[in-house]
């Protein structure tokens, strides 16, 4: 008989211990993105940028959070593949996207935080609309979904609050679910 869902139930609930390791671990992957803010320019490669942290994650003794393949995921633009795909020689262009999905492992515990860059292409001042659209979307459903976590509530019901705002502004139904339990791996606690 599987003991999934008693384990599930269990890894779902952190100890203080165990929330401080997984904040020293978010600290960590902040501490990253910000050095990797400054180094990021047009016309550097996805490979170019997944190195930069990489040695940054040995100069500061973590690991990446999943697989090194995936890990960082770098995606400069739109013909860039969704999900866990690694860093690629596309290189970053003005006028278009940059995401990032990254995390670190440190003392046994997991980061994973995705983030979006947009370079401004010659001669705008601002990001165009779409990009402000979705950008302000995720904002708020962030935002919602932050207001509405509190003990007792169900990740689906969270889910449920930034799904709808999501999909409210006009965007399709996405097939992730929004954030997931971290811990000693990066999707701990599935089915909550």
């Amino acid at each position: 008989m599987s003991a999934e869902s008693v384990l599930g139930t269990l890894r779902a609930r952190k100890t203080l211990a165990e929330i401080n390791l997984i904040r020293n671990a978010v600290a960590t992957t902040e501490k990253i993105y910000s050095s990797t803010y400054e180094f990021i320019q047009p016309g550097l490669t996805e490979q170019q940028v997944g190195e930069f942290m990489w040695a940054q994650m040995n100069d500061l003794g973590v690991t990446e959070a999943w697989e090194r393949s995936g890990c960082p995921t770098i995606n400069a633009g739109p013909d860039s593949p969704v999900g866990h795909s690694g860093p690629s020689s596309r290189k970053i262009e003005r006028g278009k996207i940059l995401h990032f999905d990254f995390g670190v492992k440190q003392d046994g515990y997991c980061s994973d935080i995705q983030r979006v860059v947009y370079f401004l292409a010659p001669g705008q001042s601002r990001p165009p609309e779409p990009v402000k659209h979705g950008f302000d979307t995720i904002v708020k459903a962030i935002h919602a979904s932050a207001a509405a976590m509190k003990p007792g509530v169900k990740g689906r019901e969270i889910d449920a609050i930034a799904r709808g705002i999501v999909t409210g502004a006009g965007y399709p139904e996405y097939k992730y679910g929004t954030g997931h339990h971290l811990g000693r791996t990066t999707h701990e606690a599935p089915g909550c």
